[in-house]
């Protein structure tokens, strides 16, 4: 591949380096405990039939597509160690006798699936050493699942435990099984237990295994096995890291186990439906004062792109999230800084747009590398009713409220109102921006100078001026399109570049919106008429419709804020909206623009964070405080 290629993996070592402060082996703790992980993880797309061709075509591909976004490990996940090629066969669906190990009770990899591992049952090795090192060749970082535990096999046949005079018999206590994996055989709190990790531990590093996902162990019942096998990874000369699933929503348990693992689970499994989704919204906020000290909290996998390619949880699929649902999970992902690992089958990502630009958004993944302050914040909710009053000529109006600057139609245009007065949404004429307005920032509409109702009141004609990014701007900040006011205004065109934008058009209220149509008269001119339709925009509270919304800063830049809006609703859309104050702490703002994270369009000028959002959907805006009014 050309990615082998020694200057490109140079820049990959580089990249390590910068985002996780340390390459394979030679970081500065024995225990990961840096920044917040991102990588791929094979049990959404194989549950536990993966094989070794599978885990290289997928780390293939994760530095095809994802390496130089700081994605870096690749994890096998459960069930390694049986036999079965292609089939789906996990724990409790094959007997334990089955299990691959060598003679002093290690776990292995079977050879059928991973045919480099053959020949290990005496030493140990080479075992996943081959595949290790194919990882790491292109500067990654490579994992495994294992189920806590010493393997019931060991403990039948009271293998001898390396490096000490134990046996299996002596570290087993069948009082901590796993409940739902009859594989294993709980591991006592006591020397001989510890030797076993040691042991265990050791053989995995001499693969070069970076990380290691410990299943069925996350619970204050098993907190002697996580001290051990903390223990025997910080005894080592080179890092690994330690993640804990599955499941434990216990916040002070958090607290205790924080300086013994890199990361930590704290809810369920989640898959590609919007009940698991909520389910972290649910968890989150309680454990946001343990992000990043020292280890994280882990919200799970991400089930993007092609899942269950062998049907072990549901069919073969490409996953059932919408667009907007996987929006709002990657922004609660980010803004929570929770490890990123891609769950979906990765030999299906290369043009898969979507998934990419999900999981390289350099906004998201700022936010969850540097981003601190992170907390959820109390938004307000707000149905919006719309009603048309009003008669007159009205075929041809401006479509302000829904014209986005950036739109691919730069141009002057008209749009036909619809039979009651209301116009299009995202007509393909009518934006208010003018071509190439980024090249002609103080363009103007139409003729040089256009009359607004019956002239100023200094007797001089007005003229309406394209501002900054392309937004349409009046002399005065609570200046609007219509005749009613305009004999009230001053015209002079100096004081355009200080004014509000026409996004909030006419008198803005903080329940309510009154939006006059206008006419694109001869010349280009905007005119506005007294007798036609208007639409009116009532903001009603709506403390029954389920909305979030969290907000952090950049780390390292301070007055650059993030400010994330949520509909959490399955039936309504509302507008959602959080002040400034609440997002900012002590920062006193009145206005700001809002910098949508996927799109780079600017919504100038707003009084508060907010945004339209339909159910299920998301906001996500960057906030420069400096350009703050």
């Amino acid at each position: 591949m050309a990615v082998r290629g020694a200057g490109l993996l140079s820049m990959m070592a580089i990249v390590t380096v910068l985002l996780f402060g340390c390459l394979a082996g030679s970081c500065y703790a024995r225990l990961y405990q840096g920044k917040p992980l991102r990588g791929w993880n094979s049990y959404d797309g194989f549950t536990c039939t993966v094989t070794e061709d599978e885990v290289k075509a997928n780390a293939q591909i994760l530095v095809q597509e994802l390496y130089l976004y700081g994605y870096q490990y690749v994890t096998i996940d459960y069930e390694w160690f049986r036999p079965g090629t292609g089939e789906f066969s996990c724990c409790g669906r094959n007997p334990w006798q089955d299990l691959v190990v060598d003679k002093y009770g290690r776990l292995l990899p079977s050879p059928d699936r991973y045919p480099s591992a053959k020949g290990s049952e005496e030493t140990g090795l080479p075992g996943f050493r081959p595949l290790a090192s194919f990882v790491q060749d292109f500067y990654m970082q490579f994992g495994i699942h294992i189920m806590r535990g010493i393997p019931r096999i060991a403990v039948e046949k009271n293998m001898p435990i390396l490096g000490s005079n134990y046996t299996a018999q002596d570290a087993a206590d069948n009082k901590t099984d796993c409940g739902w994996c009859d594989d294993m055989v709980g591991v006592a709190d006591n020397a001989a237990g510890q030797a076993y990790y040691d042991s265990l531990i050791n053989l995995y590093a001499s693969w070069g295994v970076d990380f290691i996902k410990m299943d069925c162990a996350y619970s204050p019942d098993y907190k002697s096995e996580i001290l051990q096998i903390s223990k025997s990874i910080k005894s080592l000369d080179r890092t690994m890291a330690l993640s804990m699933s599955p499941t434990n929503r216990d916040s002070q348990f958090g607290v205790d186990m924080k300086d013994h693992v890199s990361m930590y689970r704290i809810n369920g499994d989640v898959w590609d439906n919007w009940g698991n989704i909520m389910s972290a919204f649910e968890t989150a906020p309680n454990f946001v004062g343990l992000v990043g000290h020292p280890s994280y909290p882990d919200l799970d996998m991400l089930p993007l792109g092609r899942l269950s390619v062998r049907g072990g949880h549901g069919p073969n699929r490409t996953t059932a999230l919408t667009p907007a649902e996987q929006r709002t999970m990657m922004t609660l992902w980010a803004l929570f800084r929770t490890p990123f690992f891609m769950g979906g089958d990765l030999r299906s990502l290369p043009g898969d747009n979507r998934t990419l630009e999900l999981l390289s958004n350099r906004v998201l993944l700022s936010i969850q590398a540097d981003s601190i302050g992170t907390a959820p914040k109390t938004p307000k909710a707000y149905r919006i009713e719309k009603t048309s009053v009003g008669t007159g000529a009205i075929e041809e109006v401006i479509n302000i409220e829904t014209c986005r600057v950036g739109d691919p139609h730069q141009q002057w245009g008209r749009v036909s109102a619809q039979s009651d007065g209301s116009l299009p949404n995202h007509a393909t004429f009518g934006c208010l921006t003018v071509l190439n307005c980024s090249q002609s920032p103080n363009a103007t509409i139409g003729a040089e100078r256009c009359h607004v109702g019956s002239g100023c009141m200094d007797g001089t004609n007005q003229i309406w001026e394209v501002g900054r990014n392309g937004i349409i701007d009046t002399p005065m900040n609570q200046a609007v399109l219509t005749t009613t006011s305009a004999t009230r205004l001053p015209c002079n065109v100096t004081a355009m570049a200080r004014s509000a934008n026409l996004s909030l058009l006419q008198h803005w209220k903080r329940n309510e919106t009154d939006n006059s149509l206008h006419h694109i008269a001869t010349g280009g001119c905007l005119t506005s008429t007294l007798i036609g339709a208007r639409q009116t925009v009532k903001l009603v509270e709506a403390d029954d419709v389920k909305v979030a919304a969290w907000g952090a800063w950049d780390s390292t830049d301070t007055d650059l804020k993030y400010a994330a809006l949520f509909n959490l609703d399955d039936k309504e859309t509302v507008k959602v909206s959080v002040t400034f104050q609440q997002l900012f702490i002590d920062t006193p703002v009145k206005t700001c623009d809002l910098v949508n994270a996927w799109t780079n369009e600017v919504v100038a000028n707003q009084p508060d964070a907010n945004a339209e959002l339909a159910p299920h959907a998301s906001a996500l805006f960057t906030i420069d405080v400096k350009k703050c009014k």
